[in-house]
């Protein structure tokens, strides 16, 4: 697999000339994620570091799971991303229904992953920075996050930080997904 210095620069490729609504370069977000991921939850592995920097990529329609997996990405880092591609179109949930789905779901590392995502797009300085019309999302941020938060508290999972030594190797195979209560995606057909 690649180093997480050669993920970085995949992205930037990936992601070149794309910008976020604020018109700074998106890979940016990613790296930020990648950044709170590793404040929140240091026990996080290599894989959902990898997985962090690349969750954007196929929702932004930039790649796809298949040529992830085709560049070397473990099947555990391609379903983390798949996890974190939010469904979009005619059928697909509204937010907060994919939220409490992939919260209930996913394997701990894409629930991770996307408190560490939903810890940069609710930044109240980016928040500022956005148009008048569009600053009212911090609510609906703040309560994904409490879903998020629950489920990790449901599942026996650290809230961001708080990890003890002796279940550190259990949590990180759970985080990866690993072990007899993985679930997969594809998401059931209503989130298809």
């Amino acid at each position: 697999m690649r180093s997480l210095t050669e993920t970085r620069d995949y992205v930037k490729e990936l992601h070149r000339g794309h910008v976020d609504v604020l018109g700074r370069p998106y890979h940016t977000h990613l790296e930020r994620v990648l950044a709170h991921l590793q404040r929140l939850f240091p026990e996080a592995d290599e894989n959902i570091q990898h997985a962090a920097l690349l969750h954007g990529s196929v929702e932004e329609k930039k790649t796809t799971l298949a040529a992830l997996h085709d560049a070397g990405y473990s099947r555990d880092v391609v379903d983390m991303v798949e996890w974190n591609t939010r469904p979009r179109g005619e059928g697909a949930p509204p937010y907060l229904d994919w939220i409490r789905y992939l919260a209930d779901n996913a394997p701990l590392g894409a629930v991770m992953i996307k408190i560490a995502d939903n810890e940069d797009n609710n930044d109240p300085r980016r928040i500022a920075q956005l148009p008048p019309e569009q600053r009212d999302v911090s609510p609906v941020y703040a309560k994904a996050r409490a879903i998020l938060d629950a489920a990790l508290q449901r599942r026996g999972a650290p809230l961001s930080r708080i990890a003890g030594e002796g279940a550190a190797a259990e949590r990180s195979e759970a985080a990866a997904g690993e072990g007899p209560n993985r679930q997969r995606c594809p998401h059931p057909p209503i989130l298809r």
